[in-house]
C-alpha cells in the first residue's frame, strides 16, 4: 500500500500539469465555432477527409498545402460526427490534448532531467510555458501537433546527449528520426528539424568529441525516410491538386522575382523588418526572456567554439551543459531558419505594403507580427531559461542583463520605423489588442502602443525581481499576462471572428444541412461562389466544410446540368445566361440558392419555408432620439410626450414579406381601448406611410404589449420605423423583432400612391394590357411574384423581362415597366424604343415610339423626344407635378443638355438664366436675347459632364425665364453621349514636374507622388475604379503606383509596370469598398511614378459601381 501511495504522489504533478494545461483550453474549444481562417484550416482538416468518403478536392485546390499527418489521425471523427459543430469542437479539445501531453513532457524534463526538485517550481515553470503560445485550441491548426513533437523532439534530444550505450544511442537515434520524418507529413516547413539536426550533430562532435546519434541509424534512416515521405506526399497533392496549375505553401519559394526585390530599397526594408519584427514581437510575448535565451545559447555556442578551436581544450564532462548546448542550439536554429525563410516568402507581400507608406491597410505588414510558424521552437528555449533561473541564478542574471540592451534596441527599431507601418492592418494586431481592450476590427497607434507600455512594465518588475532573486514572481508575472492574453484573444480574435463567419453560412446550412433534408443528399456535386471580391478565405470554403459530404464545386454550373444547386453571397451574378433556368432563393442579403429542376426546386423551397426562421433585431442605440427620449436601459420612452418619439434612419431592405413585432412596456391602469402609440414604416424622404399598427391599452399583458404587422417588401430603399405616443401616458419602446415569412421580391407591393398614379396614365393607353418590366442591372428576376403590381396597374399581365430584350425591340408590348435604381442610366438607353409617359420614385413607364400620337391625342404628357430625356422627368413626384425645388440624382457620364424656348419675345437683352449644380460647382449662365428666332422660339445646346460618383449626391438643372419674358417657356433636355464614370483629370492637382496636357497630365520623371485629389464623396458600397494611361517608350519593370485613400488613408493600391500596358495604352484596375463611415467628400485618387519612363501619361480614372 505505501508504495502504491507513493506512486500517486509521484505522479501528481504530472497530473497536474495535465490539467492546468488542459481545462482553460477545453473551456474555450467548446466555445469555438467553425471556422475562423477557414482556407487553412479547411486544407488542414484535408488530410483526414482524402482517408474517408468524402471528397474536398475541388474547393481544397484552392488553398495552399497544410500537411496531413495530423488530420489523418482525426479520421474516423470525420467519418462519425456528421454535425460540424461538434465535429469541430472535438477536434479542437484532441488538439488541447496534445499541448496538454506536451506540458507533462516538459513538466518531466525540468523535473528528472534537469533536477528541479521542488514540485511547485516545476509546475509553476510548466505551467507558465505552455500559455506563452500564439496558437490557442479555439483554431484548428497543424502547430498544435508541432508543439507535441518539439516537446517530443526536446525529450530525445536529452535521452541522446545522456546516454552512452551504443544500442540505446541507436534506439534513440530512430526515434528522433522518425519523429522528424513525421513532421514532415504534418507540414513540409519542417524540414528545419533535419537541417537543425544535421548542424546540431555536427557542432556537437566539433566542440565536444563526441558522438551525440548512431551516425549510420540517422544516416540510412534520414534518407530512406525522406524519400519515401516526399513521394507519399506528392502523391497526395498531384490527388488534391490535380486541377490546379501548383500547390501553395509546401515550400521555401524563392523565384527570381524575389531575388530581385532585394535590389530595392523597399525589398530590403522589407526582409530586415520582417526578422526585427518577429524578433520583437516573440521578445514581447516572453517579457524579453526569449531574448535573454537567445544570448545564452549564442554565448555558449561561442565559449564552447573558442574552447575547442582556439584554446584547443575540452572541459570536463559536463551534462547539463551539453543539455543547454544541444537543445539550445537545436530551437534556436529551427527558429531562425524560419525567421529567414518568411522573411524571403513574404518580401513581395511585405514590400508593396511598405510602398503604400505608413499606415498601409495592406495584408503584407502581418509578416512583421507573424509568430505561427516559428512557435513549436520556442517554448523549449523559455524552458532553459526558467531552468537556468532556478540552477545558475548568476549565470541568468548575467545574460538577463547583457540582453536588456538588445531587447530595447529591438523595440526601439519596432516602435520608430516598424509600427508606423501597421498601423492600418488590422491583421497585425493578434498580439497587441488585448493591451488595448481593443477587437480585431481597429488597427491605430492606440492598438499597439499599450502592448509596449506593459512590456516596459514587465521588465522593470523582472529587472527588480532579479535583483532579489525573487524569480517566481517574474513567472507569475508571465503567467498572468500570459494567461489573461490567451482568454483574451481566444474570445475577441478568434471566436467573434468565427461568429461573423458564421454568418455567411449559418442560413443555407440550416435550410439544406438540417432537419430530414439534411440526411438527404440532394445532388452530387454542390456548387458555390464567393462574389464579394475576396482574395482569400473565400465563402465556399465555409461551405465545403458545413456540407462535408458534398463535393463543393468553386465554379458556375455547366450549361447542360439538369438538375443543381448553386449558393452565391451575392445576387449580383456575373453569369445570368448559364441561370436563365434557375429559381433564385434569397435566404439573407448575403445568402442566395440558385436551384435548377423542378423536383429539387419543391424540395428545396419545402424546406425553406419550415426551417428558414432567423430573426432579427434593431439595434435601438440606433434610433433618432426626437426628444431625448433615450433611457439608461438603451430603450426609448415618450415619457408622457404625445407625438413622434424615435425613428430609424432610412434603411434598406432585401425583397420578402416581412413580419414586424414591436414590443412596449408601459404602466397604467387603463384596460379599455384608450389609443397608447403607433408604430408604422414610411418613406423616409416622402413621409408616406405604407403599413401601420396601434398598441391599445386593452392590449397590455402585465404592463408588456405588442404591436404585430406584415409588410410585402421589393429591394426596399429609405423606409423609416416610426414611433408615435397617442396619449400622455408613457410608453417605453423594449424591441423591434423583424422575420422574413417569405422570400419573394414583391414587385410593387407597397408603393401604392406611385402604382395608382402610372397606373391611370397606363389605361389611358391600353387597358388591360401586358406589360413587360426591366430593370437596372437586370436585378429583378423572373423569381419575382408581379401579382401585386399587375393588380396595382390594373394590367392583364405584369411580367419579368431582360433589358437587352427590350432594347433590341423584341418586345412587341406597347408598354414597358422600369424600376429606378439611383445612378442607372438605362432609361436614356430605352429612348431608341420608346417615349417616357410617366415617372414616380420607384418605377418609370414607358410606350413604344409608335404610340405617339395615340398618346398625344390623349393628352398625356411625354417626358422625352428627339432631343433627349426631359429634365422634368427628374423632377416629378409620385403624383405627377413637377417640383423644381427638389435636388435631382442624373447619372454619371457625359450629356448634350438642349434648352428649347417657345412664347419668347424678340428684342429684349437677356431670355434667362441657365443655373447648374453639377459636381459639386455651381454655375450660372445668363442667356442673351439674340437667339430668340422671329417665331418666338430659341434653342441652344451645350456639354456637360456628372463624374465620379456626385450624381448620386445630388444635383440641380434649371432655367429661370426673365420677367421680361413672362410669356416665355423653356424646357430642358438631356441626351446621354456617354455613360462613361469620368474624374476628371483637370479636377486632380499635380505635384512636382507633372504637366497638363490635352491629352492629360503628363507625370514628369521625378519620383514620387505626381496626382492627388479631387476630394470626392462616394455613397457606401463597392466599385471598380480604372486608372488609364498613355506612353511612348517602352521600358520595362516597376514604373510606379496608383491608389485609392479617404482622408489619406490609403484604401487599395496597384502597381503600374510594363505588363499594365497593352502597346502604347495601359490600365491598372482596382476595386474598393466604401463604408458608410467613409462617404463625406474626402475621397482621392493617386498616381505615383518611379521616373523610370518620362513619357508616362494619365489620361482617364472611371469609376464604376458593383
Amino acid at each position: 500500500m505505501d508504495n502504491r501511495m507513493t506512486g500517486i504522489r509521484q505522479k501528481t504533478g504530472y497530473i497536474w500539469a495535465f490539467l492546468i494545461a488542459f481545462l482553460p483550453r477545453l473551456f474555450w474549444s467548446l466555445q469555438a465555432i467553425p471556422l475562423r481562417t477557414v482556407s487553412d484550416e479547411l486544407s488542414t482538416m484535408n488530410g483526414a477527409v482524402f482517408f474517408s468518403s468524402q471528397n474536398w478536392n475541388a474547393v481544397v485546390s484552392k488553398a495552399g498545402y497544410y500537411g496531413f499527418g495530423m488530420s489523418i489521425l482525426a479520421t474516423p471523427l470525420m467519418q462519425w460526427i456528421k454535425d460540424p459543430v461538434i465535429l469541430y469542437r472535438t477536434l479542437l479539445v484532441c488538439t488541447g490534448v496534445l499541448e496538454s501531453v506536451a506540458a507533462v513532457i516538459c513538466f518531466y524534463l525540468i523535473k528528472r532531467v534537469f533536477g528541479i526538485t521542488d514540485e511547485k517550481k516545476a509546475l509553476l515553470m510548466t505551467v507558465t510555458i505552455s500559455y506563452i503560445t500564439v496558437v490557442r485550441t479555439t483554431v484548428f491548426y497543424n502547430e498544435h501537433m508541432l508543439m507535441l513533437i518539439s516537446w517530443c523532439i526536446c525529450l530525445v534530444l536529452a535521452k541522446l546527449v545522456l546516454t552512452e550505450e551504443p544500442k540505446k544511442r541507436a534506439m534513440w537515434t530512430g526515434f528522433f528520426v522518425l519523429l522528424m520524418l513525421y513532421a514532415l507529413t504534418v507540414h513540409a516547413r519542417t524540414t528545419t528539424y533535419i537541417f537543425a539536426a544535421v548542424l546540431v550533430i555536427a557542432l556537437y562532435g566539433l566542440m565536444y568529441r563526441k558522438k551525440m546519434v548512431s551516425l549510420s541509424v540517422f544516416g540510412i534512416l534520414t534518407a530512406g525516410g525522406y524519400l519515401l515521405i516526399k513521394k507519399g506526399t506528392k502523391i497526395y497533392q498531384s490527388v488534391v491538386w490535380s486541377t490546379t496549375e501548383g500547390v501553395g505553401n509546401t515550400r521555401v519559394n524563392i523565384g527570381q522575382e524575389k531575388l530581385s526585390l532585394l535590389k530595392t530599397a523597399d525589398g530590403i526594408k522589407a526582409c530586415l523588418f520582417t526578422i526585427f519584427g518577429q524578433i520583437n514581437i516573440a521578445s514581447m510575448i516572453s517579457g524579453g526572456l526569449l531574448i535573454t535565451a537567445l544570448v545564452m545559447v549564442i554565448l555558449l555556442i561561442v565559449r564552447k567554439g573558442k574552447e575547442a578551436f582556439v584554446l584547443k581544450t575540452i572541459q570536463a564532462d559536463n551534462a547539463q551543459e551539453r543539455l543547454y548546448f544541444v537543445i539550445g542550439s537545436f530551437f534556436v536554429l529551427c527558429t531562425g531558419m524560419t525567421i529567414a525563410a518568411q522573411s524571403l516568402t513574404w518580401i513581395a507581400t511585405a514590400a508593396n505594403a511598405l510602398a503604400d507608406g505608413y499606415g498601409a491597410k495592406q495584408y503584407g505588414t502581418k509578416a512583421f507580427t507573424y509568430l505561427r510558424y516559428m512557435m513549436p521552437y520556442l517554448q523549449p528555449l523559455l524552458m532553459l531559461v526558467f531552468v537556468t533561473m532556478e540552477k545558475q541564478k548568476d549565470l541568468f542574471l548575467s545574460c538577463f542583463r547583457k540582453s536588456i540592451k538588445y531587447i530595447v534596441l529591438i523595440q526601439g527599431i519596432w516602435l520608430a520605423f516598424i509600427l508606423p507601418y501597421c498601423y492600418g492592418n488590422k491583421q497585425a494586431g493578434e498580439e497587441f489588442i488585448c493591451f488595448a481592450l481593443a477587437d480585431r476590427n481597429i488597427a491605430t497607434a492606440h492598438t499597439y502602443l499599450p502592448a509596449t507600455l506593459v512590456f516596459v512594465i514587465m521588465l522593470l518588475i523582472f529587472f527588480r525581481a532579479g535583483k532579489k532573486e525573487k524569480f517566481q514572481v517574474i513567472m507569475v508575472v508571465l503567467l498572468v499576462v500570459a494567461g489573461y492574453k490567451y482568454c483574451y484573444n481566444a474570445y475577441n480574435w478568434d471566436i467573434l471572428a468565427q461568429k461573423e463567419n458564421e454568418k455567411k453560412i449559418d442560413t443555407v446550412y440550416q435550410v439544406l444541412g438540417s432537419g430530414e433534408l439534411g440526411k438527404e443528399q440532394l445532388t452530387d456535386k454542390l456548387y458555390g461562389l464567393d462574389l464579394s471580391g475576396a482574395d482569400d478565405h473565400q465563402v465556399y470554403y465555409l461551405l465545403q466544410y458545413y456540407f462535408a459530404d458534398y463535393e463543393v464545386i468553386p465554379r458556375y454550373p455547366s450549361e447542360d446540368e439538369k438538375e443543381a444547386i448553386l449558393f452565391t453571397n451575392r445576387r449580383e451574378i456575373t453569369n445570368t445566361e448559364v441561370l436563365e433556368n434557375y429559381l433564385c432563393i434569397e435566404l439573407d442579403s448575403e445568402e442566395y440558392l440558385w436551384v435548377k429542376g423542378e423536383a429539387l426546386q419543391k424540395k428545396v423551397i419545402e424546406q425553406v419555408k419550415k426551417n428558414h426562421k432567423k430573426e432579427y433585431h434593431i439595434d435601438l442605440g440606433t434610433l433618432y432620439d426626437a426628444a431625448s427620449n433615450r433611457n439608461q436601459t438603451g430603450t426609448m420612452s415618450s415619457n408622457g410626450a404625445v407625438g413622434c418619439f424615435a425613428t430609424t434612419k432610412g434603411e434598406a431592405f432585401t425583397s420578402g414579406e416581412y413580419e414586424f413585432t414591436f414590443t412596449f412596456s408601459v404602466e397604467t391602469d387603463d384596460k379599455g381601448s384608450t389609443d397608447l402609440a403607433t408604430v408604422d414604416i414610411a418613406d423616409a424622404i416622402t413621409g408616406e406611410s405604407y403599413v401601420s399598427g396601434k398598441l391599445q391599452a386593452s392590449d397590455l399583458k402585465d404592463g408588456v404589449g405588442e404591436v404585430h404587422f406584415s409588410i410585402p417588401m421589393s429591394n426596399a430603399q429609405n423606409l423609416q420605423i416610426r414611433c408615435f405616443a397617442d396619449s400622455t401616458v408613457p410608453v417605453e419602446l423594449t424591441d423591434i423583432m423583424y422575420k422574413k415569412n417569405s422570400l419573394t421580391d414583391h414587385v410593387g407591393a407597397i408603393y401604392q400612391t406611385e402604382t395608382e398614379q402610372l397606373s391611370k396614365i397606363a389605361n389611358k393607353i391600353e387597358k388591360n394590357a401586358d406589360i413587360p418590366m426591366v430593370s437596372e442591372y437586370d436585378s429583378l428576376r423572373w423569381f419575382a411574384d408581379y401579382s401585386d403590381m399587375q393588380k396595382a396597374m390594373k394590367a392583364k399581365s405584369v411580367f419579368y423581362c431582360e433589358s437587352q430584350k427590350a432594347l433590341e425591340g423584341q418586345q412587341n408590348e406597347g408598354l414597358l415597366l422600369m424600376e429606378n435604381r439611383s445612378g442607372g442610366s438605362l432609361v436614356f438607353e430605352l429612348l431608341e424604343k420608346y417615349i417616357v409617359v410617366g415617372k414616380t420614385e420607384h418605377y418609370t413607364l414607358f410606350a413604344k415610339k409608335e404610340l405617339r400620337d395615340e398618346i398625344a391625342a390623349q393628352g398625356i404628357r411625354m417626358y422625352s423626344g428627339d432631343k433627349g430625356l426631359s429634365a422634368d422627368y427628374y423632377y416629378l413626384d409620385n403624383y405627377g407635378a413637377v417640383d423644381t425645388a427638389k435636388q435631382i440624382y442624373i447619372p454619371f457620364g457625359t450629356y448634350e443638355l438642349t434648352v428649347t424656348g417657345s412664347q419668347c419675345m424678340t428684342g429684349q437683352d437677356t431670355v434667362g438664366e441657365l443655373y447648374s449644380n453639377l459636381n459639386r460647382t455651381e454655375t450660372y449662365e445668363m442667356i442673351a436675347g439674340d437667339i430668340v428666332k422671329e417665331d418666338g422660339t430659341f434653342e441652344i445646346q451645350k456639354n456637360i459632364s456628372v463624374y465620379s460618383l456626385e450624381g448620386l449626391k445630388g444635383n440641380r438643372l434649371t432655367f429661370k425665364m426673365f420677367a421680361q419674358q413672362e410669356t416665355g417657356q423653356a424646357k430642358l433636355w438631356l441626351k446621354q453621349t456617354s455613360n462613361r464614370n469620368l474624374v476628371p483629370v483637370k479636377g486632380l492637382s499635380i505635384l512636382g514636374d507633372a504637366k497638363r496636357d490635352e491629352s492629360g497630365i503628363l507625370l514628369g520623371k521625378e519620383a514620387g507622388i505626381k496626382t492627388f485629389g479631387p476630394y470626392i464623396s462616394a455613397p457606401a458600397g463597392f466599385y471598380q475604379v480604372t486608372f488609364e494611361f498613355e506612353r511612348d517608350g517602352g521600358v520595362q519593370g516597376d514604373l510606379g503606383s496608383v491608389d485609392i485613400a479617404y482622408a489619406t488613408e490609403v484604401l487599395v493600391a496597384g502597381s503600374i509596370s510594363d505588363s499594365s500596358f497593352d502597346g502604347k495604352k495601359g490600365k491598372v484596375v482596382l476595386e474598393v469598398e466604401i463604408t458608410e463611415d467613409d462617404t463625406d467628400p474626402l475621397l482621392e485618387f493617386r498616381t505615383s511614378i518611379t521616373g523610370a519612363d518620362d513619357s508616362l501619361r494619365l489620361t482617364a480614372v472611371t469609376i464604376e459601381p458593383q
